[in-house]
């Protein structure tokens, strides 16, 4: 079986009157893929992924809108764990917040990086539970 060594970067802002520009990211990738290299199956033997890293921004206002931007890095480790991260789900309730994915990327085992298409790959889905 072929070893799954993929780190991935996911930029997430939740968006409500939001005016500041973090996407590029916040969380530095090089440290974060230099800490990656210790996460192993050895070291975590029980996990199919590990989070590395991760930065949450979060602020309201008085008005009651806010913004939340989430940067994390996540380590996938097993073949189960690729297979639970093949699609990402991200929720949110119009019309009192929309979400905005600004940076995805696959860091592979070697270093190099792919971004991936998120015009292209994404779409929005109702939640059928929601539907009455």
């Amino acid at each position: 079986m072929k070893k799954i060594l993929c780190l991935a970067t996911f930029l997430i802002i939740c968006i409500s009157g939001y005016s500041i520009d973090y996407s590029s990211g916040i969380l530095n990738s090089t440290k974060c893929y230099k800490e990656s290299l210790a996460c192993t199956e050895k070291a975590y033997p029980n996990s199919d992924q590990v989070v590395i890293d991760e930065y949450v921004y979060q602020k309201y206002n008085k008005d009651g809108t806010g913004i939340k931007i989430d940067d994390f890095y996540l380590k996938i480790l097993t073949e189960n764990g690729r297979i639970n991260n093949k699609v990402l789900t991200f929720s949110y309730t119009l019309p009192y917040s929309t979400i905005e994915i600004k940076k995805l990327q696959l860091i592979k085992a070697n270093g190099s990086v792919e971004n991936v298409d998120i015009a292209g790959n994404s779409k929005v889905m109702v939640d059928d539970s929601q539907i009455k």
